[in-house]
């Protein structure tokens, strides 16, 4: 199958992270065209990066347009991707 980005509006091609309300968890969602690609973190973003899978995955929720998780925060600094 093949994805025409410029059929798809930015703003639904972003990856987000929000703080939940009235918790201290972490939601980070993505487009559901980006199925079934991997979320990935790394702690630095200096060479070499090394990107790992979160794990362990917590479920995925849909709503709407938008696949999303729900993590709770570490203590050092995350940097978030997904991979195909």
């Amino acid at each position: 199958a093949v994805v025409t980005v410029q059929d798809i509006p930015d703003s639904q091609l972003l990856l987000t992270i929000q703080k939940v309300p009235n918790s201290d968890d972490i939601e980070i969602c993505w487009p559901v065209i980006c199925q079934p690609y991997e979320i990935q973190a790394t702690e630095s973003l200096n060479p070499p990066i090394d990107w790992d899978p979160i794990s362990p995955l917590p479920p995925v929720q849909v709503i709407g347009n938008r696949a999303c998780i729900v993590i709770q925060p570490t203590a050092e600094m995350r940097f978030f991707r997904l991979k195909r």
